[in-house]
């Protein structure tokens, strides 16, 4: 091996000598680093100068530089310390959730390291977080760098991974900065020349000639960068070699590993962690990729929800922060209004099919059968047809998040999750969350309701939505209450307690319609007149509040492109305005984006959501292949008697969501597509809650309190916080030892050694001398670095003679101190050792 004997000659060499060996090995290192940044960066235009680039190079080796020193690591250890400390802390006195936003913006740190790193860079990411992303990114690379070349000469590691990465380069992107290439290829002709030296050093055992290389480095600088210059000014073809098999071969095999072992991670689901653009600010090229997310087995191809977003800025979406507390449970009330919407269109007729007619009609004049009509829980067998329900299992891959996927309407519980120790929430919107992320393979399993899109029947089902039918609706039974008072007829106060409750509930469903309005029709203050203009020209002639939705999803899909790389939006201008007047191409989000606006500007609730669509077709085995390529935007639309409705504008996926549902009537006790929340569902609901609760969290968990997973992760936090402080209190210590006076520091090493034999019942006996108890140890441990009566001798002089020891006596103790404590810790029991020297502080 290279590095002891050069190790062993360096400390031969003059003082001046390693200087300048150390000041040649820093220098080739920081040119090295220079080119492996800008290479990095330049490909794809990242805006950083080249004299940026070279003082991140040189700051990220001063840092190493100060952290090769004792002084240097005791302030970096102490400051990681001092951070888990501070963390655990934050952690028992407010819970895990204080400490979430730092874990979520180191999170968004690290992503955005990756991106400048593999030169995925837009012009929004701010300009002082690309300065920390590449300063970050250049102390990550000269790690190896620095250890290999500075710490450890070794030839191979040190030029091998730089090698292949500039191949890879290469290879991905068909350009490489000529100029980073020609400083890697000096610096790794330097760097053999070196290494050659080494192995003569090693083979003459030669010190002198040692001494020599360290001078032929610095002189190897200039004449490299003389080189460099005179290179780069070569003309030379901008292709490289042309070696197509090569190239393909090598993407790929990169590719099937790529598929195969990279997970995405990340707390919240959007669709910029599939590839697509952040939805906070829409626009521009995407390229999604293949990463494989989850397996389904499912009846038929799903809309899965991941987030929903409601408020629109002019150049993206974004989640408003609410208080669930104020707003009534949506998905609760949702499946409440599929249930007993539909009675506020009393006196409509739906055409199911052929002859098949649903009369919604009843009169008031014959209140026993009015009461009948209002009081039924659930829909006509006829409507219920068109909502059957179904099972799926979903198992995720390569992805960790705490983002639960579902369909729209389901049916609760899911299940596979709380066994694994997850708590699951639920927001406003009815998307679902665990407490921490969902490792992989986690499967669990959920009942839903399919809506039978595409069928004509359900169309007119969802025509007899019209604005104020709840209104209507109350105010009707309250005129019916009112005639009961007034008129003799039978059973008048049963039917009475029966109108009151159907009036309650009509009024809660009321409120959850004033609140989707409050929610889901807000529009910015600048958004263009045309985009209200071409909204009230599709909508103005449509009768039904679903057919003007329906106008807005044809004229998406028949009027533009669908393309993945659309040009960006000038800055200034309004997305969705830009993409209907002006650009008229896009993607998934251009179209929802376009809709979700235009449904807005008519007076219509609707909201942005994003997720995934399922492939058209199962894999060989049944199951739906879901990767990142199926990540999807489409949009959901309020129906006041029916709740929210999902529409597809983006023109490729017309005809996606449809479900065929066989339209007979069958009595023979099929299973009640909404047995899951029906009864059971409805009854949990107010036992938690009272009539006027809208908190669905406890119906996710089944237990109170901390978690399991809890208690486990405090214990964790507490006992690293303690080694940490343990080890903190052994560095401090040592540095301490160093500055007071080397008397002192005699006295403390003999106490130190004598309690680290005690640990194994090596004690001083009463009346034992300490020259007595030197000798018995010495018999017991065959010590190296010094004997124990030796140990003795200079503590006897220091003590009781008053001699000042010199520093090489000094570290000759701590040598010695450090060989004892290794040799007792053998002779230790491992839980004793740990506990003693790992955590009460007697290491």
């Amino acid at each position: 091996m290279i590095c002891p004997i050069q190790k062993r000659f360096e400390r031969s060499l003059p003082m001046n000598e390693k200087h300048r060996n150390y000041l040649s090995c820093w220098l080739i290192g920081v040119f090295y680093l220079f080119a492996v940044i800008k290479a990095s960066l330049m490909p794809m235009h990242i805006p950083v100068y080249s004299w940026q680039m070279l003082l991140f190079a040189v700051g990220a080796f001063v840092f190493y530089s100060l952290l090769n020193t004792f002084a240097g690591r005791i302030v970096f250890l102490s400051s990681i310390a001092l951070g888990i400390i501070y963390i655990t802390i934050r952690i028992a006195v407010s819970g895990i959730g204080s400490v979430m936003p730092l874990l979520s913006y180191a999170e968004e740190f690290v992503k955005m390291i990756v991106k400048v790193g593999t030169g995925y860079y837009d012009e929004t990411v701010p300009y002082s977080v690309l300065m920390y992303g590449t300063g970050l990114l250049s102390v990550i690379a000269a790690m190896p760098i620095y250890y290999f070349l500075v710490r450890r000469f070794r030839f191979y590691p040190l030029i091998v991974p730089g090698l292949v990465f500039f191949i890879t380069v290469w290879g991905l992107i068909r350009y490489v900065d000529k100029l980073s290439f020609f400083i890697f290829i000096i610096v790794a002709i330097i760097a053999y020349v070196r290494h050659n030296y080494l192995l003569y050093t090693i083979k003459t055992k030669d010190a002198e000639a040692f001494r020599k290389h360290g001078d032929i480095s610095v002189y190897f600088v200039p004449v490299g960068l003389v080189l460099i210059l005179l290179v780069s000014l070569i003309p030379k073809n901008p292709l490289p070699i042309q070696w197509p098999w090569m190239r393909d071969k090598i993407n790929t095999v990169y590719w099937d590993l790529y598929y195969k072992y990279s997970v995405d991670r990340y707390d919240d689901f959007s669709l910029a962690n599939t590839g697509f653009g952040d939805p906070s600010r829409l626009g521009g090229p995407v390229a999604p990729d293949y990463t494989p997310v989850m397996r389904v087995k499912a009846p038929a191809r799903v809309y899965l929800r991941g987030a929903v977003y409601d408020k629109y800025t002019g150049v993206g979406w974004e989640k408003t922060e609410r208080d669930k507390e104020e707003y009534l449970t949506d998905r609760y009330y949702d499946h409440e209004e599929l249930k007993h919407g539909w009675k506020a269109a009393i006196g409509s007729t739906i055409n199911i099919y052929q002859d098949n007619v649903v009369d919604l009609s009843a009169s008031i004049e014959e209140p026993e059968q009015y009461v009948e009509y209002i009081s039924r829980k659930q829909m006509p067998d006829e409507l219920k047809m068109l909502f059957p329900e179904g099972n799926l299992s979903i198992r995720h891959l390569n992805v960790r998040t705490k983002t639960v996927f579902t369909p729209l309407k389901i049916l609760l519980p899911i299940r596979g999750i709380s066994s694994l120790g997850h708590a699951l929430e639920e927001d406003i919107t009815g998307t679902v969350r665990a407490d921490r992320r969902l490792s992989g393979n986690t499967t669990y399993e959920i009942n839903y309701i399919q809506p039978g899109y595409g069928m004509s029947a359900l169309d007119n089902f969802f025509n007899i939505s019209r604005p104020g039918m709840y209104y209507d609706f109350i105010n009707t039974n309250m005129d019916f209450l009112r005639k009961l008072e007034t008129e003799d007829i039978e059973n008048a106060e049963l039917i009475r307690e029966e109108v009151i409750d159907v009036i309650e509930l009509f009024q809660q469903l009321k409120r959850h319609r004033d609140e989707v309005y409050e929610l889901y029709t807000q529009l910015p203050g600048n958004l263009p007149d045309r985009v209200y203009e071409l909204a009230y020209e599709l909508t103005s002639n449509v009768d039904t509040v679903y057919g003007k939705v329906k106008s807005i999803e044809r004229y998406l899909r028949n009027n533009y492109n669908y393309t993945l790389a659309p040009g960006y939006t000038p800055e200034g201008q309004d997305f969705v305005d830009y993409f209907l007047f002006e650009l008229k191409e896009g993607y998934c989000s251009y179209y929802a984006s376009a809709m979700c606006i235009m449904a807005r500007a008519a007076g219509i609730p609707a909201r942005y959501v994003e997720g995934f669509v399922m492939p058209v077709n199962t894999g060989n085995d049944g199951y739906y292949h879901v990767t990142n390529q199926n990540a999807h935007a489409w949009v959901e639309v309020y129906l006041e008697g029916a709740g929210w409705v999902s529409f597809e504008p983006t023109s490729p996926f017309a005809g996606a969501m449809n479900y065929i549902v066989p339209l007979s009537v069958n009595t023979g006790g099929s299973e009640d597509p909404y047995s899951m929340y029906d009864e059971s569902y409805a009854e949990q609901y107010m036992d938690f809650y009272g009539r006027d609760g809208y908190g669905p969290d406890d119906l996710y968990n089944t237990q109170s309190g901390i978690s399991s997973g809890e208690v486990i992760l405090y214990i964790a936090a507490v006992i690293l916080a303690i080694a940490l402080v343990n080890i903190l209190f052994i560095l401090t210590r040592q540095a301490v030892l160093h500055l007071i006076a080397p008397g002192k520091t005699v006295l403390y090493l003999y106490r130190y050694i004598v309690s680290l034999l005690k640990h194994t019942g090596c004690v001083i006996i009463t009346g034992e001398t300490p020259k007595n108890f030197a000798v018995r140890v010495d018999q017991r441990y065959n010590f190296v670095k010094m004997s124990m009566a030796d140990m003795t001798d200079i503590y006897y002089s220091v003590r009781y003679g008053g001699r000042v020891p010199d520093k090489k006596t000094i570290n000759d103790l701590f040598r010695f101190a450090g060989e004892v404590k290794t040799k007792t810790g053998r002779n230790m029991y491992i839980a004793a050792r740990i506990l003693r020297r790992g955590f009460l502080f007697q290491g």
